[in-house]
């Protein structure tokens, strides 16, 4: 399962509302995830604690990740949909066979 780490402002409303509206395209597409929502100033700790494999963020951010950072605005304003619709399942796609071949490799 893919773990996501939805980050806006405030770590409230907007995370929450791109949250569901993530988990929503992704069942849409029979895949199940895991989210979680923080604050900007919040990311790198909670990072560190929930190991998500990907971060969703509709604010910016000025920190760097060793993990896939995708812009969500589209979640909430609509705008752009598409195109984060094929980033993000990109971004699984990858994630997905990299998990793959180090279960078998493991």
């Amino acid at each position: 399962m893919i773990t996501v780490l939805v980050v806006c402002g405030s770590g409230v409303a907007t995370s929450t509302l791109a949250s569901e509206k993530l988990k929503s395209l992704c069942k849409d597409e029979n895949i199940e995830i895991d989210t979680y929502q923080c604050k900007t100033s919040d990311a790198k700790a909670r990072k560190k604690m929930i190991d998500p494999d990907i971060i969703v963020t509709t604010t910016n951010m000025n920190e760097e990740f060793d993990i896939p950072v995708i812009n969500g605005k589209a979640l909430i304003s609509e705008v752009g949909i598409k195109e984060f619709k094929l980033e993000f399942f990109e971004a699984m796609v990858k994630l997905l066979g990299s998990k793959s071949s180090s279960v078998q490799n493991g």
